[in-house]
């Protein structure tokens, strides 16, 4: 047996129009969640350039995990329903739904930042903590994250809905590995220039080399 698919044209201009509506909507999106980090830096430098601003460091660690933990919350919630529509409503729903999931997450980077500003052993804060947290906030909370989104699709097989977590966590994952790397060859070599002029033009080539790497999670 088979069967026929009929597709029917749209007006080009109906077309255009809803692609500049998502176009739109994840521009705003980005815009939102970036003017946020913005004001965060902001009092980062402020801090740390100005003696008469008196905030204490743990302050500005703990709002800067939250944003972290927020921002992840937010971008698997679009990677999963998406923009346009009734999307307010969608990403309401699935954030309410996903508490549960992402709460301990928060806990647990809290943690990582208070045992830092207690001075904990340096060796559980770098042999544990700090591998646990990546493991946490890039393969674990994720895959949880879109397994119960699965019980929301049209997916029949418990196979089907482990399968489509797991396809979804490693577009999640391998840009923060990608990320995790960047870093790691270019911060030690900003850290060691001795003029502004150096500082920029390492991250001018930092933002050439590794922007196309770091935007495969935004696609």
């Amino acid at each position: 047996s088979w069967s026929m698919s009929w597709f029917h044209r749209k007006p080009l201009s109906r077309t255009v129009w809803r692609s500049l509506h998502v176009i739109f909507h994840q521009v705003a999106a980005a815009t939102g969640i970036a003017a946020v980090w913005v004001v965060l830096y902001t009092l980062y430098w402020l801090s740390c350039e100005d003696t008469s601003v008196d905030v204490p460091w743990i302050i500005l660690d703990v709002a800067r995990r939250v944003l972290i933990v927020g921002t992840f919350w937010l971008s698997v919630t679009l990677m999963v329903e998406g923009v346009g529509g009734d999307c307010l409503y969608r990403c309401r729903r699935r954030l309410r739904k996903s508490c549960p999931v992402v709460f301990p997450l928060l806990v647990f980077t809290l943690l990582t930042s208070v045992s830092h500003h207690v001075h904990l052993s340096s060796i559980v804060q770098n042999a544990f903590l700090g591998p646990a947290l990546y493991i946490c906030i890039g393969a674990v909370t994720p895959y949880l994250f879109y397994r119960q989104a699965t019980d929301d699709m049209n997916m029949s097989s418990v196979r089907e809905k482990r399968i489509y977590a797991l396809q979804a966590t490693l577009t999640w994952f391998m840009p923060l590995i990608t990320m995790t790397i960047w870093l790691t060859l270019f911060l030690p070599l900003a850290t060691k220039a001795q003029s502004d002029a150096r500082r920029t033009k390492i991250a001018f080539i930092a933002l050439i080399v590794g922007r196309p790497l770091i935007g495969q999670h935004e696609i």
